[in-house]
């Protein structure tokens, strides 16, 4: 954030909630604490810059007159745990969750994050990190519709018990050019074996366009390999090869 030719520098917790901000010195000027909800448990600013920060809980933007979070489509109470306006969208028959016209984050705060005010997705599956959650904010949420029922459908089942997380961040192969993608690696066990998945934000290539993926991993001698099998992906747009671009 710049305001009066300073720059601060925002730091997230993993459910993308702003904690703290940094000035170009690396002090601390500002720190926040939420609960599961998004209400506001602490908010101490230091700097005239650091008390105009519009963002918190989530990445949200929180207005302080009202004490909500407007979330696009429109504005989140955290105190009722609940929208202020009925869905614009009437939900997916098959998540009886989602037609729901006022829940939030199908009711489950700490798994979910809504970007948009329309579609709960599932954080751990989805962005993995407030960087993430920030990073692709936009293109989350103008997709968030087509991503969250597919993310309904096989990310939910797929996941099932919280698993073990192995890394947040890019994600790829090793011996992989480039530097990944976006994601959050993990792992399970089934059957007394520990398996390696991932799910990524991808960004456009091979014809598929900006696409969420999951692949498959192992892992041998401390180096990651991806199966070829097993990988599942949805298109959230189509658009030109970026690979030869920079990620």
């Amino acid at each position: 954030m710049k305001m009066n030719g300073k720059t601060l520098y925002y730091h997230y917790n993993a459910h993308g909630d702003v904690v703290a901000l940094t000035d170009e010195a690396s002090k601390v000027v500002a720190e926040y604490a939420y609960d599961a909800w998004g209400n506001v448990l602490k908010s101490e600013a230091t700097t005239a810059e650091a008390k105009t920060n519009p963002y918190g809980y989530a990445g949200y933007t929180y207005d302080k007159e009202i004490e909500q979070y407007y979330l696009m489509a429109r504005y989140y109470d955290p105190e009722q745990g609940v929208f202020t306006a009925i869905d614009p969208d009437p939900g997916d028959e098959d998540d009886p969750q989602t037609m729901n016209g006022y829940n939030y984050a199908n009711n489950n705060p700490v798994m979910m994050f809504d970007p948009d005010g329309n579609w709960a997705w599932l954080i751990p599956v989805v962005i993995g990190a407030g960087k993430i959650v920030y990073k692709f904010r936009k293109p989350i949420a103008k997709y968030g519709k087509k991503g969250a029922k597919w993310v309904g459908k096989t990310a939910k089942k797929a996941w099932g018990k919280v698993p073990k997380v192995q890394k947040i961040g890019r994600i790829k192969a090793s011996g992989d050019k480039g530097k990944g993608y976006w994601g959050i690696r993990y792992s399970k066990k089934k059957n007394g074996k520990k398996t390696y998945k991932s799910w990524e934000f991808h960004t456009p290539h091979n014809g598929h366009g900006w696409h969420l993926q999951r692949n498959n991993y192992s892992k041998h001698n401390g180096k990651w390999r991806r199966s070829s099998k097993g990988t599942k992906r949805i298109t959230l747009k189509k658009a030109k090869d970026r690979r030869s671009k920079k990620k």
